[in-house]
């Protein structure tokens, strides 16, 4: 009797933490009045850097959730195998990688700041003899100055492609044929519109502008499609709702202490909030278009 009670305790402090959680990000989010966003700081920055502000440190769209879903099936990787992750900002997916698995891992980004700051991250994880940083574009991964390795085992591309229109990711998957046997991906992908029509535009528009970024998702089967033209066959494949301003997916992405601070910095800075529930408006009214894609795919001599 005493485990029973004990689970059933431990369950409804679960959920009531789960709707003091949804409560309080509720009244952050929604609760104050919203004003006309001026032409400042937080107005320009793009959103990935406006949630980093917020506190914010998983900017996935299907969450740290999809994300080890993803990671789940990169268990080919072991010690004697090298991922570079492309676009890897704070190289929270390569640094996962790399303590999962233990295999040796390069994080390139343009920014040399969110590389600097990604190194500090390994070190604090212990990483620092598994991960290297190198200031790399993923469209140009082997330019003289890159000085980045021929051959990896996988690529880790997360929440980058999207922002780029076909011929640049068709390009960019191209380029990888002859770099790698296995790609990871968790991107944006459209739902019940077709990216050509008028519908498809309307939401890059409107997501674009609020974003304060490109964004050119692909439907399922165009990124599918994109990852075959360049020799690549999709071994697994899953979608879902974004989540990236989910509470209950907020909170279990960074904790309750992360989820307290996020709250703390939307409540005590209004444009901050403001541009937050500009651009939290726009993707709600999209949203049933709008999903998260996470796939692996494997070179085609090397599938089975």
């Amino acid at each position: 009797m005493i485990p029973d009670k004990l689970d059933l305790f431990a369950s409804k402090t679960t959920i009531s933490l789960i709707v003091t959680v949804s409560l309080g990000w509720l009244v952050a989010v929604n609760a104050f009045p919203s004003r006309e966003i001026d032409n400042s700081y937080y107005s320009r920055l793009n959103f990935h850097k406006v949630l980093e502000t917020v506190g914010k440190t998983v900017l996935r769209p299907g969450g740290s959730d999809a994300t080890r879903t993803l990671h789940g099936w990169a268990n080919f990787l072991s010690p004697q195998h090298c991922v570079l992750e492309v676009a890897s900002g704070l190289g929270t997916g390569g640094l996962a990688l790399a303590q999962r698995y233990r295999s040796r891992v390069i994080l390139s980004d343009l920014d040399e700041s969110r590389l600097q700051q990604a190194q500090e991250n390994a070190k604090k994880m212990g990483l620092e003899d598994l991960v290297t940083i190198q200031k790399a574009d993923m469209f140009h991964l082997q330019d003289d100055d890159n000085r980045l390795e021929t051959k990896f085992d996988c690529v880790l591309v997360e929440a980058s492609l999207t922002h780029f229109q076909q011929p640049k990711k068709a390009q960019f998957f191209q380029d990888l044929q002859d770099k790698t046997s296995h790609i990871l991906l968790h991107e944006i992908c459209l739902v019940d519109v077709i990216e050509d029509s008028d519908k498809g535009n309307a939401i890059q528009r409107d997501m674009g502008k609020a974003l304060k970024v490109g964004f050119f998702p692909e439907t399922r089967s165009r990124w599918e499609e994109l990852l075959q033209s360049a020799g690549f066959v999709v071994k697994e494949c899953e979608t879902g709702p974004l989540k990236v301003l989910n509470p209950v997916q907020v909170w279990q992405d960074e904790g309750t202490f992360g989820l307290l601070n996020i709250l703390k910095n939307v409540v005590s800075n209004p444009t901050l909030r403001n541009r937050l529930l500009s651009t939290k408006r726009v993707m709600d009214a999209n949203r049933d278009h709008l999903n998260y894609i996470i796939l692996h795919a494997v070179r085609e001599d090397q599938a089975d």
